[in-house]
């Protein structure tokens, strides 16, 4: 008869049957503020590693498009779980084509505070 925002909530979790903790706590109980960006892109061999790092209280899941020089483009989503162990997290792409781009959160759905620093471009 009296729901409360927590009535919600774990209705929510458990429809979906997702743990939405990290969610509610950032979205409803504070003002934290979301800055996610690239830090720097490194090669080694085949490999590129993307270099990312989160700068500010808010932690949310990641969308990084990779552009290659072919003129392709690969989107993929990286899950929340990855700030788990701290602020910083390295993305490796495999691939022989290389990397001249990187862009976090291409379709801009985030409230990232600072987007100068959602993208690079090989030089």
């Amino acid at each position: 008869k009296h729901p409360q925002p927590a009535d919600f909530f774990r209705t929510i979790e458990n429809v979906s049957g997702t743990d939405l903790a990290w969610f509610w706590r950032n979205w409803v109980y504070t003002t934290a503020r979301l800055d996610q960006a690239v830090d720097s892109v490194s090669v080694t061999g085949d490999t590129t590693l993307v270099h990312l790092s989160n700068r500010a209280e808010m932690v949310l899941p990641v969308t990084l498009e990779v552009r290659f020089a072919d003129g392709t483009r690969e989107t993929r989503d990286l899950p929340i779980e990855m700030w788990n162990l701290g602020s910083r997290f390295t993305a490796r792409v495999g691939t022989a084509t290389p990397v001249v781009g990187v862009v976090l959160d291409p379709q801009r759905r985030y409230p990232d505070v600072d987007r100068t620093n959602n993208e690079w471009q090989r030089r």
